[in-house]
């Protein structure tokens, strides 16, 4: 998924990053980006934040990260 940032010259390690949707096909790109040391946040509704919770992401509502 994140195979085309290296391309963009960005530094993502020490980030913090909001990924909004933590569904089916959601879920790959916060497991990428923690896998390159940046700091995940996944802004999603109940059933999903609690998958995400479960998953090891920290999950607050966009109110409150914003």
């Amino acid at each position: 998924m994140v195979d085309g940032l290296p391309a963009m010259n960005v530094l993502i390690a020490g980030r913090r990053v909001l990924v909004a949707g933590y569904g089916g096909t959601g879920r790959a790109w916060p497991n990428d980006l923690r896998g390159l040391s940046a700091g995940c946040v996944a802004e999603v509704d109940a059933p999903q934040g609690l998958e995400a919770v479960m998953d090891g992401f920290d999950v607050r509502s966009r109110r409150r990260r914003l």
